[in-house]
C-alpha cells in the first residue's frame, strides 16, 4: 500500500492540545519569572556582575544541550516519557535554584549556575520532542496553525510571568530549613508549575503512537500503548540541505535580534531618554501584547500566505525595525522613532519564531525530526548565548548605530540569502510530489 507525505493523520481531540498549550505557557511563566530575581539574588550572595552573565548564558547552553540530546531520544521514545522525564530535569533544577541561598557564597553561585542549567536541559528536550511529536500527527495545514497557537501561549506567559514576580515582593516566612521569599519563591513556582506539567501529561495526554500509519493506509492499526516509542516515519529521501540550513540561519538572525532587544534597550533608552525601570518595563510590556497581536493575525494569515513568504516578510521588518532604532551622527534621536523601531521589531520576531519552526519540519517531511528540531532549538540557544555580549560590546564601542545598524545588515543579507534559496525551502510534500511511500 502507498501513502503520499502529506496525509499525515489529524489529530482532532482537544484535550491534549490544551495539555500542549498548558504545558508551554508554564514552561514560558517559569522562565520569565526567574530572569529577574537573578541578579538581586547573585547580590546577596556576594557575586560579581560577570557570575551574572554565566547564570543568563547557562541556562540557553542547557537549552542547546537538552534540544540536542532529548530531540534525539524522541525519535526513539515515547513523546510522553521524553517530556516528563526533562520536565523531571527542570523541576530538580529549579529546586536546587531556590535553595541555593542556604549554600552561602561559597557553594550558592555554583547551585544557581547548575539548576539554570537543567532549567534550560527542560526548556529546550521540551522544545523540540514536541515538534517531533506534532510533526508525526498533524497534517502540514494543522502544523502551521498548531505551532503559532503554542507560540501565542508561550508569549502570553512571556507577559504573566512578572506579574507572579510583583505578587512575591516583601514575601518572607520559612518552613524548616527552606526560606521563602521574594528571591527564592520564583524557583520555587518553577518546581510547582513542572509538577502540574507532569500531572496534566499523566491525566490527560493520550499519546497518538501510530503516528504516519494512522491515515491512508489499509494495514491495521496496532494496539495503543502510550509506554510504546512512536512509530517511525518511512524511510524516504532526505531533506534539502539547502532548505534546512536557510531555517536554521533565518531561525538564529532572529533569536540574535531578539537577544539583542532585551539585552540593551534598557540601557539605551536610559541614557537617551532619561527613561527609569518602570517605564522600560512598560516599554517591553507593549511589545509582549503587539506579539500576542501578531500571533492572532498569523491565525488568519496562515490560511492563506505560505510560510516562505511570512518568513521572508518578517526579514524584511526586522531590516526597516533595526534600521529605524540607529541613532543619527547628530544625536538627534526623536522618541517616536525609537518607540516605532521598537514596535516593528516585536512584530517581526514572533512571525519568524513561530513560522520557521513550522516551516523547518515541513522541509524535513516525513523523515524522524527529533534530530532535525534538536539542531534548530540548540541554533536559536546558540544565538541567544552570543548575542547579549555581542550587544553589549557593540554598545561599547560603537553605540546604537553599530548595533542595531548591524542587526539591521544582518536581516538585510539574510533576505538576499532567502530569495536565492527560496526554492530549497518548500514543504517536502511540494518538493517530491511525484514520490510514493510504501507502507
Amino acid at each position: 500500500m502507498f501513502v503520499t507525505e502529506n496525509r499525515r493523520s489529524t489529530v482532532d481531540d482537544v484535550v491534549w492540545r490544551k495539555v500542549f498549550f498548558v504545558n508551554v505557557f508554564f514552561s514560558c511563566v517559569s522562565f520569565s519569572i526567574v530572569l529577574p530575581s537573578i541578579w538581586p539574588y547573585l547580590s546577596i550572595l556576594q557575586s560579581s556582575e560577570s557570575v551574572l552573565a554565566f547564570a543568563v548564558a547557562i541556562y540557553s547552553v542547557g537549552e542547546a544541550v537538552g534540544s540536542l540530546a532529548f530531540g534525539a531520544w524522541s525519535n526513539k521514545q515515547s513523546f510522553k516519557v521524553v517530556v516528563t522525564t526533562c520536565t523531571v530535569v527542570g523541576v530538580v533544577g529549579s529546586f536546587l535554584y531556590s535553595t541555593a541561598v542556604s549554600g552561602g557564597a561559597f557553594f550558592g553561585p555554583p547551585m544557581i549556575l547548575v539548576g539554570r542549567f537543567l532549567q534550560g536541559l527542560w526548556t529546550g528536550g521540551a522544545q523540540a520532542s514536541q515538534m517531533n511529536y506534532l510533526a508525526r500527527v498533524l497534517k502540514d495545514g494543522d502544523l502551521t496553525s498548531m505551532t503559532v497557537k503554542m507560540n501565542g501561549w508561550a508569549c502570553l506567559g512571556f507577559v504573566v510571568g512578572p506579574a507572579f514576580g510583583v505578587m512575591f515582593a516583601g514575601q518572607t516566612f520559612s518552613l524548616g530549613m527552606f526560606l521563602f521569599n521574594e528571591i527564592t519563591l520564583p524557583g520555587y513556582l518553577c518546581a510547582l508549575l513542572g509538577v502540574m506539567i507532569i500531572a496534566a501529561f499523566t491525566l490527560f495526554f493520550n499519546e497518538d503512537t501510530e503516528g504516519l500509519r494512522k491515515e491512508g493506509t489499509d494495514v491495521a492499526a496496532p494496539e495503543s500503548d502510550e509506554t510504546q516509542p512512536l512509530l517511525k516515519a518511512p524511510f524516504t529521501a532526505p531533506p534539502l540541505g539547502i532548505g534546512l540550513i536557510m531555517c536554521n540561519l533565518v531561525f538564529a538572525v532572529h533569536f540574535f535580534g531578539f537577544a539583542l532587544q532585551e539585552t540593551i534597550t534598557t540601557p539605551v533608552v536610559q541614557q537617551f531618554y532619561g527613561w527609569n525601570v518602570f517605564q522600560a518595563n512598560a516599554l517591553f510590556t507593549g511589545a509582549g501584547i503587539l506579539s500576542l497581536l501578531t500571533f492572532v493575525a498569523l491565525n488568519y494569515l496562515g490560511d492563506t500566505v505560505s510560510d516562505r513568504m511570512l518568513v521572508f516578510i518578517s526579514l524584511v521588518i526586522g531590516v526597516i525595525g533595526y534600521g529605524l532604532l540607529m541613532d543619527l551622527p547628530s544625536g538627534v534621536f526623536p522618541l517616536w522613532r525609537f518607540v516605532l523601531g521598537f514596535g516593528i521589531v516585536s512584530v517581526a520576531f514572533p512571525i519568524g519564531r513561530a513560522i520557521v519552526v513550522a516551516m523547518y519540519s515541513k522541509v524535513i517531511g516525513p523523515n524522524d525530526q527529533g534530530v532535525w528540531m534538536g539542531i534548530l532549538f540548540a541554533v536559536g540557544a546558540l544565538a541567544r548565548i552570543l548575542g547579549p555580549f555581542l550587544a553589549v560590546k557593540g554598545l561599547e564601542f560603537g553605540g546604537a548605530a553599530l548595533v542595531f545598524g548591524g542587526t539591521s545588515f544582518i536581516f538585510a543579507i539574510s533576505v538576499v540569502l532567502m530569495l536565492v534559496a527560496y526554492k530549497t525551502m518548500a514543504p517536502f510534500a511540494e518538493l517530491h510530489k511525484t514520490s510514493e511511500l510504501q507502507v
